[in-house]
């Protein structure tokens, strides 16, 4: 009888021994403590465990699936913490990602040749991003796209030809300058080396080697008489000119002179009224605006050609917009994506993207009807336009009365 009282005795002492909390194999985990890391193997319910925890042994323990938590559960398919973009790295052509549900799925590519601009790609095929020879640096010329997706500026030069009223220049290959056309102090350009020229309505100017400007022509409204400073473009117009400085801001001197505030990448003087190209694409204009010359559109543009009255711009996507007087449809642009475009009085040339001219406006004596060939720049003037070609040659049509379109 001694014997099971202390049987009796020792097996209570070792029941009560047991650490409160901690479970049995006959007594399941009474603790829960929510803010706990889940874990199946501490015999406690806690954290997103659902069931009872007996320390690894009953499979009632589970962790909800929780996408993003890095850990991968039974309903996912991965799991990196929500941490990386669904794009492969450049240059992969095919990769699997973990997506924002915890799905494996095909990844974004980003390589040369998959016709987007993707990571330090300057271009592809057929893209050059908005850029052209004259955002670059150049004069004129066809810009390309390497197969390493690298701009090709092979195609650029520095050469130029501009046809302005009654005269057309040219820069030649050793930077010096060369006129024809009307029988006046407009054809006798100055002495020097120059870097780009600009024939106006009567007058022309030119940015010589050490940045500052020259005009000559006609000079009853001051127009061929530039202020002292430092330019990086000039543009002469009808009875004005203006200059881009190397600041980015504009100066114009002549008739309408004023400018406006801001900094700028290209001018062009037109007739009456000028406009220039924003350095966020944008365009605007200024002066006169009786034909809503200067009211230009919204959107993002690379390139600006100020007209007798009327305006024309260059598009990102390589289209042209024109605004302003339209009676003989010089507003109007031919449909097709261009790399440049040249506005003048009556009519618009532009160089299409394989070198071809198209012309738009007034040809009275043929100005819009551009030759057959292939070009890297062109400019319309007053009743004439002139084209530089791919072989270096320079090709005028329209009016040649004063000679205009007979180039030496």
């Amino acid at each position: 009888m001694k014997f099971l009282f202390l049987l009796l005795f020792l097996v209570s002492c070792n029941l009560s021994d047991e650490a409160p909390g901690v479970p049995t194999d006959k007594e399941p985990a009474t603790e829960n403590d929510l803010g706990a890391e889940p874990n199946c193997s501490d015999k406690l319910q806690n954290g997103t465990e659902t069931g009872i925890d007996c320390g690894g042994i009953c499979a009632a323990c589970e962790l909800d699936d929780i996408c993003g938590d890095s850990v991968i559960s039974a309903n996912e398919e991965c799991d990196d913490g929500n941490a990386t973009t669904e794009t492969c790295d450049y240059g992969m052509q095919s990769c699997m990602v973990c997506n924002a549900e915890c799905k494996e799925i095909s990844g974004t590519t980003r390589f040369c040749g998959n016709s987007t601009i993707d990571g330090d790609e300057e271009c592809e095929v057929g893209d050059l991003g908005g850029e052209t020879c004259q955002t670059q640096g150049f004069n004129a010329g066809i810009l390309a796209c390497t197969q390493t997706c690298v701009l090709d500026q092979n195609g650029c030069t520095n050469r130029e030809v501009s046809a302005g009223g009654y005269n057309s220049c040219k820069l030649k290959i050793d930077g010096t300058l060369a006129c024809w056309g009307r029988e006046n102090e407009q054809q006798s350009p100055p002495v020097g080396t120059f870097v780009q020229v600009s024939a106006g309505r009567f007058h022309s100017c030119a940015l010589k080697v050490d940045g500052t400007a020259a005009c000559w022509g006609l000079n009853e409204d001051g127009q061929s008489t530039p202020p002292i400073g430092t330019f990086v473009q000039v543009s002469a117009g009808g009875y004005h000119s203006c200059g881009l400085k190397v600041d980015g801001t504009l100066a114009c001197w002549g008739k309408k002179k004023s400018t406006p505030v801001g900094t700028f990448v290209q001018v062009s003087a037109g007739g009456l009224h000028s406009c220039g190209l924003k350095v966020d694409g944008t365009v605007a204009c200024w002066g006169r605006n009786t034909e809503g010359q200067s009211t230009p559109p919204l959107g993002t543009f690379v390139q600006v050609s100020a007209g007798g009255d009327h305006a024309c711009g260059l598009k990102v996507d390589g289209t042209v917009a024109c605004w302003g007087r339209n009676i003989d449809g010089q507003s109007t642009p031919s449909v097709g994506t261009f790399i440049q475009v040249s506005a003048k009085r009556y009519h618009t040339c532009a160089l299409r993207v394989d070198g071809t001219v198209a012309c738009w406006g007034g040809n009275t004596d043929g100005q819009s009807t551009p030759p057959v060939g292939s070009f890297i720049q062109v400019s319309a003037g007053g009743y004439h336009s002139c084209g530089l070609k791919v072989d270096g040659k320079i090709a005028c049509w329209g009016n040649d009365t004063e000679g205009q379109s007979s180039p030496p």
